[in-house]
């Protein structure tokens, strides 16, 4: 007569885990396919829905320049205007900066940035705004960019002062030349004059 010793429930739990492993591993797999599968065809943005949809909007922030400090440890100007980020990235290539005053304008530059790429102008009311475009570069490397620091409202002018950003000491950028720019709509009436002034590395003569 043979005798078989009841297994415990850690034996019994183990023994069916061992059992099943092929198919556990085999689910897995089939999981980890689809996950990927589903990544790789999440819709993107296009190019051009990038460029019609604005980059930030910002409201008018005047501060007093010994109440904040710029990163680089020099004072931060006031912005006394609203402000739109239109465009912001490394599509200077043989541009200049300037300040653009109707429809046309901006849409020509707009070509000239994009090419053949189909990518529109938004569509800006000049009777109440003006369009800054700046430029920089060519620089070397990446991680270059342009922020706006300050836009100071004197008489019938808008000083507006951009800064050039570096990129840090131990940044890992692209090896590449790079020439950032940075348009911004600006709520100003058409009777006020847009002045803008860069700090930082510029090696563009504006």
């Amino acid at each position: 007569m043979v005798f078989t010793v009841p297994l415990t429930l850690g034996e019994y739990c183990y023994s069916n885990i061992v059992e099943m492993r092929p198919c556990i591993f085999f689910i897995v797999f089939i999981g980890c396919s689809m996950f990927v599968h589903a990544c790789k065809t999440m819709p993107e943005k296009t190019e051009q829905e990038q460029a019609s949809s604005p980059c930030c909007v910002f409201t008018a922030q005047p501060q007093k320049q010994k109440d904040v400090l710029h990163p680089s440890g020099e004072k931060k100007g006031s912005v006394e205007v609203a402000y739109e980020v239109l465009v912001a990235g490394n599509h200077g290539k043989g541009l200049t900066t300037s300040v653009l005053e109707t429809q046309e304008e901006l849409d020509r530059l707009y070509a000239l940035i994009y090419g053949g790429k189909g990518v529109k102008a938004p569509k800006i009311d000049f009777t109440r705004k003006k369009v800054a475009a700046v430029f920089a570069g060519p620089f070397n490397t990446g991680g270059y960019g342009i922020k706006l620091y300050s836009a100071m409202q004197t008489k019938n002018t808008l000083e507006a002062v951009f800064h050039v950003t570096a990129p840090g000491p131990s940044e890992i950028v692209t090896q590449a030349f790079t020439t950032p720019c940075l348009i911004v709509s600006m709520d100003v009436p058409p009777s006020t004059r847009i002045s803008i002034k860069t700090q930082g590395p510029v090696t563009k003569k504006f």
